[in-house]
């Protein structure tokens, strides 16, 4: 049973690594799962954090001419 699930396994690699089509995927074997948030998430916070900042500056600026 094991060596099937490995055998699928390899299988579904290959698939992923030779086919665009399967919107680039990465299979990663790893003992412990990654609960952290990812790097794609932390930037585009990141970017409404700093698109927060922006407006505010704005609002204060047309605030303080007004």
């Amino acid at each position: 049973m094991l060596s099937v699930v490995k055998l699928l396994l390899m299988s579904l690699e290959e698939l992923f690594r030779y086919n665009d089509a399967i919107i680039r995927s990465l299979i990663i074997r790893r003992e412990n799962a990654i609960t952290e948030e990812s790097l794609l998430a932390k930037s585009a916070e990141e970017k409404r954090a700093r698109k927060a900042q922006r407006e505010e500056a704005q609002q204060a600026q047309d605030s303080a001419e007004a």
